[in-house]
């Protein structure tokens, strides 16, 4: 279901975040988020702005509000919440 609100966390949640970054800044910010929670799935999209950009959507175990997934989402601007929501298996 989409909506604005985030639900309440479950326990078993996945969050899907939107990572936008040049080639270059791919490793390092993919390092940092292997680091705060487990990755499930990255799926490249290109970037709109130019040729070496790119836009990915990667989900990961866990909710938004947990405090590592919530600390890097506030300490890195390069990753974007789309959403959390509980997990289905």
């Amino acid at each position: 279901m989409l909506g604005h609100a985030i639900p309440a966390p479950s326990g078993h949640d996945n969050t899907t975040l939107l990572l936008t970054v040049d080639e270059e800044g791919f490793q390092r910010s993919l390092q940092a988020l292997a680091q705060s929670a487990r990755i499930l799935a990255v799926y490249e999209r290109p970037g709109k702005r130019s040729l070496d950009g790119h836009r990915y959507v990667i989900d990961v175990v866990g909710h938004a509000s947990q405090p590592e997934i919530a600390r890097l989402l506030a300490d890195r601007a390069e990753f974007r919440l789309l959403g959390s929501y509980p997990r289905r298996y």
